[in-house]
């Protein structure tokens, strides 16, 4: 419905996987334009989770 009034949608789908989740985040940034943000987030992320 959203696209008939000729709004951009992206599909990334049901993440059930942080893995899946991750990937999403760079597919959303990249059609934003926002992929340095995501890299940021993305190591943020990592960090967090390796504990470093």
């Amino acid at each position: 419905m959203i696209e008939s009034f000729g709004i951009e949608t992206i599909d990334i789908g049901y993440s059930e996987s942080l893995t899946h989740g991750l990937e999403a985040l760079k597919i959303t940034a990249a059609a934003l334009g926002r992929e340095a943000r995501a890299e940021t987030l993305l190591a943020e992320i990592e960090r967090r989770l390796i504990g470093h």
